[in-house]
Formats: C-alpha cells, sequence, structure tokens
C-alpha cells in the first residue's frame, strides 16, 4: 500500500507514510532480534493502521493477482478495487464487486498487497474511456450508483477537500483519463 495521490487528503496520506516508515523499522528490528516487545508494537501498530486505513466499505486497490485458494482459475488482476465488507479482530474481508471474488486477509497482508488509491487502469475499464458521463451512468446504472473502480464515497472526500467541482460521472471519467495518461510510457 504505498501509492497516494491527490484524492487521499495530505493528512491522511502523511499519517500513512509515516505509520508505513514506523512498521517497516519495527519489521527489520524484528527480524534482527527477535523481540516480543516489537512484535507488540507491531501488532498494535496494525491495530491503528487497519481501524483508519480499513474500515467497512472502504476501497483500496490490489497491487498484485488475487488468487482463491478454492479456484486458482479465477484470479483477480492487479489494480481492481476491493470493498472491505467484513472484520473480525486482525481479519478484514474483501469483495471485488467487478469479478465477485471475496477473500479474508491480515491486516498485515492487507498493507502490504493493497494500495490506498489506484496506480494504474487495469484493462476492463478501458472501454469506458470511450463514454460520455451520462453513458458510464447507464452502463453501471444496474450495478447500483457508483462506478466499480471509483466510488461515490471517494467522488464525496474529492468534493470535501475542494478538489473538484464535477458532479460524480463527470470526476470518474476524468480519475480513469488521468489514470490511463499516467500508465501510459
Amino acid at each position: 500500500m504505498t501509492h497516494v495521490d491527490p484524492s487521499v487528503p495530505q493528512h491522511l496520506a502523511e499519517l500513512y507514510q509515516e505509520l508505513n516508515a514506523s512498521r517497516a523499522t519495527l519489521l527489520a528490528l524484528i527480524e534482527a532480534e527477535g523481540s516480543g516487545i516489537h512484535r507488540r508494537t507491531l501488532d498494535q501498530l496494525d491495530r491503528m493502521i487497519a481501524e483508519i486505513f480499513f474500515p467497512l466499505e472502504f476501497v483500496v486497490y490490489s497491487e498484485e493477482e488475487t488468487v482463491p485458494l478454492d479456484d486458482p482459475a479465477s484470479a483477480t488482476p492487479t489494480g481492481y478495487a476491493w470493498r472491505v465488507t467484513g472484520r473480525e479482530g486482525e481479519i478484514r474481508t474483501l469483495r471485488c464487486d467487478e469479478t465477485g471474488q471475496e477473500i479474508s486477509i491480515s491486516i498485515g497482508r492487507a498493507i502490504t498487497d493493497f494500495a490506498l488509491v489506484p496506480n494504474h487502469l487495469p484493462e476492463a475499464y478501458f472501454p469506458d474511456l470511450d463514454l460520455t458521463p451520462a453513458q458510464l451512468e447507464g452502463k453501471y446504472a444496474q450495478r447500483g450508483n457508483d462506478h466499480p473502480f471509483l466510488t461515490n464515497y471517494q467522488w464525496l472526500q474529492a468534493v470535501r477537500n475542494n478538489q473538484t467541482q464535477f458532479g460524480y460521472w463527470q470526476w470518474v471519467l476524468a480519475q480513469l483519463l488521468a489514470l490511463h495518461r499516467r500508465s501510459l510510457p
């Protein structure tokens, strides 16, 4: 979970970077010393990260292909959006609305395998680049009121942070185009 962009409030981006740096330091100490004290501190830090960055309904993006243990043939490609649908202690249940895949993982794995924001646009959404905002809305209306990659909640955060004055579907299209441009060589 190393990527942050302007759609994430600056104070959260900075907090995440500080917590992740502390986490890396603790992991190095545990590896070098094997200290139980450092392990307990790491566990507390992971709980804090889980509460801030993995609350219910929050959306994160996979940094690697996600392969379910029970069906290796139905892997979800890198970069897809995953919604936090459940939490029980240190375990988070994530669901990819696009593929229907659901996984339960530890917070440690969630931190290393998922990003706060997308770092590229998955190929599955390339056809959306040629649509108008109204066409996007029509395409995804059957699934609810959100695009599966960029949620209404994320748009509301951008509006609250004065990062956009676009309506939701205009903002989605602008974000998709920006991600696509960023990933071009």
